[in-house]
């Protein structure tokens, strides 16, 4: 979602741009299928082509990582695939050290982002009730309304209420009424991996912007590594194959690498040079060291009584 933010904003200003995307650029109306695929018993066909030796990875640690359950690689990216549930850090999220003395604050806090926050909810028509108690402070509601409460909600928070546990909606990037040509969620209920009618948020809607304002966008050309000039203080082309295995150079004045938390520094690091033996940016000697997911605790059950 990054690229595709930034994309659209530099073309919109007139500048121009080239977009380059590892995976291809899927067809919309297979969404449907895709679901389809996805709900099917028995059938492991990974929904979005991950997988096979062009997606080989290895998992070093003591837990296995399923990296390819985990990112989709073509124009959209992750969020083809994603929850679309956007919740905001909180203030105490960036003293860490100074409140928790867990780990370092970071070098900005809450309110740097505040503006930024309210900025993306926006470009990504975030829906919410700004219900949550322990949310960090707002300057508006969220852009869509909320989502109204399920039944099978109902019937959890009555669960939770007994057991005097706080409940509270989540903000989702998710159509709760028609919005910028998307139609509204109509509750296919397969938010990951595949949202067939398009309601919950996807890059491709400021990928097209960006197209329709200049942008190129190139498909099935994994960038294999970056280039600098003499001096090493700029980057000058990122080196491209393409599905022939042919070697391309896309020169540029600046360069911005949106390639989520794994392909990222995976790309820096692939982008070693005799001025920079350990990839670029890493004089820290930190990149790709501290891969940090997204925690979760889940809890299900099930009632004697129909959920819907």
């Amino acid at each position: 979602p990054a690229g595709a933010l930034v994309a659209d904003r530099l073309a919109a200003a007139g500048h121009e741009v080239v977009v380059l995307e590892a995976g291809p650029r899927f067809d919309p109306d297979d969404r449907e299928e895709r679901m389809e695929t996805h709900l099917r018993p028995g059938d492991d066909t990974p929904v979005w082509g991950m997988g096979g030796p062009r997606d080989a990875y290895t998992s070093g640690g003591d837990r296995f990582y399923p990296l390819n359950a985990a990112r989709v690689k073509g124009v959209g990216g992750s969020t083809l695939h994603w929850q679309g549930m956007v919740m905001r850090l909180h203030e105490q999220d960036f003293r860490l050290d100074s409140e928790l003395g867990v780990a370092e604050d970071w070098p900005i806090d809450y309110a740097d982002l505040r503006p930024y926050y309210a900025a993306a909810e926006e470009a990504l028509a975030v829906a919410g009730a700004s219900d949550n108690p322990f949310a960090p402070p707002r300057e508006q509601p969220h852009p869509l309304p909320a989502f109204p409460p399920s039944y099978s909600d109902s019937l959890f928070a009555e669960a939770c209420e007994e057991l005097e546990i706080t409940t509270h909606s989540v903000p989702n990037a998710r159509n709760s009424e028609p919005y910028d040509g998307e139609s509204a969620c109509v509750g296919y209920g397969t938010c990951r991996p595949v949202c067939p009618s398009g309601a919950k948020y996807h890059a491709l809607r400021h990928v097209d912007s960006a197209e329709g304002e200049g942008a190129r966008v190139i498909d099935e050309v994994p960038v294999q590594r970056l280039e600098h000039d003499e001096s090493g203080e700029r980057v000058t082309a990122a080196v491209y194959v393409t599905p022939d295995g042919e070697e391309y150079r896309q020169e540029a004045a600046e360069f911005v690498i949106a390639a989520g938390g794994v392909e990222t520094p995976r790309l820096l690091l692939l982008s070693e040079s005799d001025q920079y033996p350990d990839g670029l940016a890493n004089s820290s000697g930190a990149v790709g060291r501290y891969f940090m997911d997204h925690l979760f605790a889940g809890v299900g059950g099930r009632l004697d009584e129909p959920t819907r």
